[in-house]
């Protein structure tokens, strides 16, 4: 992590400096925390871990790396520092970019405004719902409550031998629910949704009298979803070419991926070989295209809200005017570096913003072409093209704008009939074409959606089928017992539940972390209304704003992806040259132990008894002694006889290819067969030789569920 980098590199330079974050014992957190506040270490390098809970003490001063990204967050880092009546708090922000540079000054003017993000209050959870239901039920209370008129009306069945049951009306057990705020605007149609789902996954019984009461199953069902976080099973995620567990995967995640899908973890793109239900192993090898993998875990990157955004674009707009106000409307289209730098350095001191930030905002090319005008701000929305590429800047929050990015690159694969891949931050989209991108047809498609106001329907649609939607869907499902693991289901099974209250509670999820319908209409009716305009422009190269949205993409500049190119290659062959392998040697019966680098790179590998060269390596997973029996039984079965012949078949491989053949056998997957072929092969060299050998081991791991082992 972040945390981690930085603890690390400020450990080399001072002393006292410890990294405290969740993933941390509480033994540990307790420790680092008591050692702060009694100053044995003088600083703690961070996340979220220290944002909230106890007080940690006399904290001098609050370095921010990087934007927090909300106002509510920034107050409550840097209101850790000063925390006494009279005190005042005092904090840093050390900013990344030009865009961490904008956006910490908007974050401070909102402060000064006493302006806080709007919160959003869950409502009419569904998967909650059902969990408070059974909750009702199971009141051990509930018959006194009934009878004294606090609940309504309770009532008693007797049939034949069976036990009385405690009934509740599901009118008055909607009023129940009505009565909390969060359930407050729940409609009657999604709770009595809730009710049959529940009857027909026998979590509860239905009655004829309009009334429900608990089943056995209700008390298990209650306990076991307690939580809205779920208890999920690890994937280890092992490397072919070394073999070693590069990191862990929940079951959740795991069930939506597929072989050859690519993913991000550590940092770095890998490609999906074979999923191992059973053994709960995913085989990956190291993708190069970092862009079209996916994130690996649920965990999301704060979102900039809608409010920063917009405060961001304000000050960029005042930052325009300044410099029309600095330099005049008939210069600036001729403004050079050094006036820029000038005007730059004036504008600064007005809007209280680093002046190479300015800078970077004030893109020379563009406004020489176009105009003061065409730079983007909370009224103006840029998109520029170049090459493959268009880049569409608003600013509207990163909820906001992946809504808008969502539906746009939709209508753009359906009208170039080829997929549009997009990337998106709080200030930008970035459409990927596989032709040339126009930014007049993108623009032409969110004017024509501004005015349709299709934005719901064509949303819901995209986000039904994504990836994502399917995640989620699996962990609501678990919380309303429509299965107990994750598995492995397909598109056309959860459209069967569409309309289904699983569906529904897994799209207003999806909605409410991810998306900001909200917002993302306040920008369509803003431009429908011409409150905000859309200027389009073909670029030589992108602006610096503009191509920050492809390389924000890639991640921080304290982490930078290695190319898994060769290093592969090298690691692959130092495994297999560090094995230990058991020879034998078909000719006298020798069995010895040696490693794979230790035997001679040319010429024959010979028994150390006999000196004969027909010699086969022994499999880990067979026992020798097995082996010589082969050799010295008169009679063998039909497997048996298989079985020497294999051995006879190694021994000749290794007999004409010498250290090669046992470095081709050795290999996991690689049997006769195929090390004969891979050995007939030429190499311009020994790296292309190791090259082979994984991809064939690749190859197996791919298709070996199709083969039968003996």
């Amino acid at each position: 992590s972040i945390a981690e980098i930085l603890g690390s590199r400020l450990m080399k330079v001072v002393q006292g400096v410890a990294v405290h974050h969740g993933s941390l014992s509480k033994d540990v957190r307790i420790q680092l925390e008591d050692d702060f506040k009694s100053s044995r270490l003088k600083a703690l390098v961070a996340t979220s871990s220290l944002e909230l809970g106890i007080d940690i003490g006399d904290v001098s001063q609050v370095i921010q790396y990087m934007s927090p990204r909300q106002v509510s967050r920034l107050v409550q880092r840097v209101g850790r520092s000063g925390h006494t009546i009279k005190g005042t708090s005092k904090g840093t922000i050390i900013c990344a970019d030009p865009d961490d540079v904008f956006e910490s000054h908007a974050l401070l003017n909102l402060i000064h405004h006493g302006v806080l993000e709007e919160q959003e209050m869950c409502k009419n959870a569904l998967d909650v719902l059902a969990h408070q239901i059974a909750g009702i039920l199971m009141e051990t209370e509930i018959n006194k409550k009934m009878q004294t008129g606090t609940y309504g009306i309770m009532h008693t069945v007797h049939a034949g031998n069976e036990e009385p049951r405690d009934e509740i009306g599901i009118t008055q057990l909607f009023e129940i629910i009505k009565r909390a705020y969060p359930y407050s605007t729940l409609s009657a149609d999604d709770f009595l949704a809730v009710i049959d789902f529940m009857h027909d996954k026998r979590l509860l019984k239905k009655t004829e009298r309009n009334t429900v009461h608990k089943m056995s199953s209700t008390r298990i069902y209650y306990y076991e979803n307690l939580s809205t976080i779920p208890s999920v099973e690890k994937y280890l995620v092992k490397d072919t070419a070394t073999n070693k567990v590069i990191s862990v995967l929940d079951e959740d995640f795991v069930s939506f991926l597929e072989v050859n899908d690519s993913f991000i973890t550590k940092g770095l793109p890998w490609r999906i070989l074979d999923i191992d239900q059973d053994r709960r192993i995913v085989m990956v090898e190291a993708a190069e295209d970092i862009n079209a993998a996916i994130p690996d875990w649920e965990g999301e990157e704060i979102p900039t809200s809608f409010e920063v955004s917009q405060e961001v674009g304000s000050i960029k707009r005042r930052v325009k005017e300044f410099v029309t106000e600095f330099l005049g409307k008939e210069k600036i289209k001729k403004m050079d570096e050094n006036k820029l730098t000038e005007a730059a350095a004036h504008v600064a001191k007005h809007v209280k913003v680093h002046s190479d930030a300015i800078v970077d905002y004030l893109d020379l090319d563009l406004i020489s072409n176009h105009g003061l005008d065409y730079l983007p701000d909370d009224n103006t929305i840029l998109i520029e093209g170049w090459n493959e590429v268009a880049v569409m800047h608003v600013a509207g929050g990163l909820n906001a704008n992946r809504t808008l990015a969502e539906v746009l690159g939709h209508l753009l694969s359906t009208q170039y009939k080829s997929t549009v891949k997009t990337l998106v931050d709080p200030y930008r989209i970035a459409f990927i074409f596989q032709a040339k991108a126009d930014p007049v047809v993108i623009k032409g498609l969110l004017t024509k959606l501004a005015r349709s106001q299709d934005l719901d329907s064509i949303l819901q649609d995209v986000v039904s089928r994504h990836k994502l939607f399917k995640y989620k869907f699996i962990h609501i499902g678990k919380m309303f017992y429509l299965f107990k693991e994750a598995p492995r289901i397909s598109d056309n099974f959860i459209q069967y539940f569409q309309g289904s209250p699983v569906y529904k509670e897994t799209l207003r999820d999806v909605y409410s972390s991810y998306y900001d319908l909200k917002h993302a209409k306040e920008i369509l009716n803003r431009i429908n209304q011409g409150s905000m305009v859309i200027h389009t422009a073909r670029v030589q190269k992108l602006t610096s704003v503009g191509m920050r949205a492809l390389v924000r993409s890639h991640g921080s500049e304290l982490i930078a992806p290695i190319e898994p190119t060769s290093e592969i290659i090298k690691a692959f062959k130092a495994k297999l040259l560090g094995k230990s392998v058991v020879l034998f040697c078909t000719h006298c019966g020798k069995d010895w132990i040696t490693f794979i680098g230790s035997l001679p790179d040319q010429g024959k590998i010979k028994c150390p008894k006999c000196g004969s060269s027909m010699v086969a390596l022994v499999p880990g997973f067979v026992n020798v002694s097995d082996v010589k029996k082969l050799f010295t039984k008169k009679k063998l079965s039909k497997e048996e006889k298989e079985y020497k012949m294999r051995l006879e078949r190694s021994a000749g491989i290794i007999s004409s290819a010498g250290k090669r053949g046992v470095i081709a056998l050795s290999s996991y997957g690689v049997g006769p067969t195929k090390a004969a072929s891979l050995l007939s092969r030429n190499y311009k060299d020994e790296n292309e030789f190791f090259a082979a050998l994984l991809e064939a081991q690749k190859t197996f791991i791919r298709t070996r569920r199709f083969w039968e082992f003996h």
